[in-house]
């Protein structure tokens, strides 16, 4: 596993479980736009990295 998945995966799965949890429609949204980013910072350092698109 490449730096980036070792170091951020963590991350999306700490967000994954927060969102899971949540049961209020307007906090699960906030929880998946977490996700969202997390997952974009990831991309983003992928392609800086010259990873496949």
């Amino acid at each position: 596993m490449s730096y980036p998945a070792l170091f951020t995966t963590p991350g999306i799965l700490e967000e994954a479980y927060e969102a899971g949890a949540e049961r209020d429609l307007e906090e699960f949204r906030a929880e998946l736009i977490q996700i969202a980013a997390v997952c974009q910072t990831i991309i983003t350092d992928l392609d800086r990295r010259g990873g496949a698109r």
